[in-house]
């Protein structure tokens, strides 16, 4: 059978149309699904030049166009300086372009003021909220609104409290005549034996055992006497509100001393208070023991020489020495 030649080339080219209009619709139907995975951003805001992040990436500032951004949800967010930070959740839509505008707020700006703090007396120390300051008279400035608490303390006086309400670019003013509280301690004292005297920054206070009371706060001198017992003597220190207690073993205090006297003339008479005693040695000191504690007038004689004549005070437990030149009458 014989072939029509023309028929031929209508075939291969009725053969080749569909070959490439099935080819087209298949890369068209892959172009589209591949859109579909897709879509796109428009972000702005007010005021413009925010940082824009995408589930916490950065992508730019506002306004800004994002391109080709996987269909699915995100975190939004938008920082710019002087505003509140700006958060959403959006999701991308395949093929659409999602718009968003932001209206950022203005951080809100602290509003400050002042207190000015004075005393009667000055020099209080000054505690806004527990917190020192320092001490009147104060300025306390930039300090936020709002209410607080004020203390004022002063050696002496009583402490002040109240409260004080900051009010914006305005001052605060506190005066304070601080009322005078002299803080007091006590002191028990007793001794042994008792009845000692009790001598309290050289003033006499009276017998051991004794209460005493209303003693300003500080450093004391305390000294506690009692004859034939050596005197004790100490620093105290009295704290307001508080008893300081104090007991004290007195210690015997010998009643007896001695006197050396040493003459330049042997078988001298010594005589103490009007009373022969013994005579001197040339060869050594004479010496006078067990002589009660106390002044004497100590008077020695020896024929053909000038009487010496002195005074004298025996120590308890000690040895009062004196050196006596005795000169001949007629020489």
């Amino acid at each position: 059978m014989r072939q029509n030649p023309l028929l031929n080339k209508y075939l291969k080219i009725s053969l080749l149309t569909i070959f490439i209009l099935v080819l087209c619709l298949t890369i068209g139907f892959s172009g589209y699904t591949q859109q579909l995975k897709y879509g796109s951003l428009t972000i702005n805001s007010n005021p413009s030049g925010a940082k824009v992040f995408l589930d916490k990436q950065y992508k730019g500032d506002t306004p800004l166009n994002l391109k080709d951004v996987p269909v699915g949800q995100y975190s939004i967010k938008l920082v710019l300086a002087g505003y509140e930070e700006w958060n959403s959740t959006i999701a991308v839509l395949p093929i659409l372009t999602v718009k968003i505008t932001a209206d950022l707020v203005p951080q809100a700006v602290p509003a400050f003021g002042s207190i000015a703090v004075n005393s009667n007396p000055q020099g209080a120390k000054v505690y806004l909220d527990n917190a020192y300051k320092g001490v009147t008279p104060i300025n306390l400035r930039d300090i936020p609104v709002g209410r607080y608490k004020i203390k004022l303390v002063l050696p002496d006086y009583q402490e002040w409290n109240s409260e004080v309400t900051v009010i914006a670019s305005q001052t605060a003013r506190i005066f304070v005549t601080l009322e005078y509280q002299r803080a007091y301690g006590a002191i028990s004292v007793n001794s042994n034996p008792q009845g000692a005297d009790i001598y309290l920054d050289d003033n006499y206070e009276g017998l051991t055992p004794l209460d005493l009371t209303r003693i300003p706060v500080g450093s004391h001198t305390i000294r506690i006497v009692l004859p034939s017992y050596r005197e004790w003597v100490s620093q105290i220190v009295v704290s307001a509100d508080q008893i300081s207690r104090i007991f004290v073993d007195l210690e015997p205090q010998p009643s007896y001393g001695s006197i050396s006297i040493k003459c330049n003339q042997g078988e001298a008479k010594v005589f103490l208070n009007g009373t022969y005693i013994k005579s001197t040695s040339l060869l050594y000191p004479t010496l006078l023991e067990d002589i009660k504690t106390g002044y004497y007038e100590v008077v020695i004689i020896k024929e053909g020489f000038r009487v010496w004549v002195g005074e004298l005070e025996v120590l308890p437990g000690g040895v009062t020495s004196i050196e006596v030149i005795m000169t001949e009458l007629f020489k």
